[in-house]
């Protein structure tokens, strides 16, 4: 089996339909919202066909925490959910469990770059994602999770007044006034 280099790789992994992984590498490589681009190298060798997460913990040489696998389940689905795997061996500080998840081509730079560079955790992530297991960016926070954060950032900055419009707390937009209601005042 080929060596894959250390650094974050985009594994293809089934070969069923060249069609899809050519849609997948156009998506990929197109800017995301921010403008920014995956730093992942793309693997197209057929090697490769069939490598599982585990597999792919096992083989990655180091110099990334996570990787990723086009399975079929990516080539055949669609919004193409990539397969997000930690390829970081075990730390002697981790806390938690690193259950592979699927991320949208629009997010895979967000995560990749993210996790890589250490701004954000797995479970930024991981705890993000949809019931169908897909992390579609944070503008898909569920309102569930809405005033979950709300309360969070209430307990992190006591005495400080908390909006309770949850657009505005995840967006920072503000809330038009209803009719006949006053506008708020921005000193208050």
């Amino acid at each position: 089996m080929a060596d894959l280099p250390n650094k974050s790789v985009l594994v293809r992994t089934w070969f069923g339909d060249d069609r899809a992984w050519e849609s997948l590498v156009r998506e990929v490589l197109t800017p995301g919202k921010e403008g920014s681009l995956a730093s992942t190298t793309l693997v197209n060798d057929p090697e490769f066909e069939g490598l599982s997460p585990e597999a792919l913990k096992a083989k990655h040489p180091g110099g990334a925490i996570v990787s990723f696998l086009a399975d079929e389940i990516t080539l055949t689905d669609p919004e193409h959910p990539i397969l997000a795997v930690r390829v970081l061996p075990p730390q002697d500080y981790d806390r938690g469990d690193y259950k592979p998840f699927r991320v949208v081509p629009a997010e895979l730079s967000s995560v990749d770059t993210n996790i890589n560079d250490a701004n954000l955790d797995w479970e930024d992530f991981a705890n993000r994602v949809d019931t169908n297991g897909i992390y579609r960016g944070y503008a898909e926070v569920r309102e569930s999770e809405q005033s979950a954060l709300i309360s969070d950032w209430a307990r992190r900055a006591p005495g400080h007044r908390v909006r309770t419009d949850p657009e505005a707390a995840i967006t920072g937009a503000k809330r038009a006034p209803a009719p006949g209601e006053a506008e708020p005042d921005p000193l208050a």
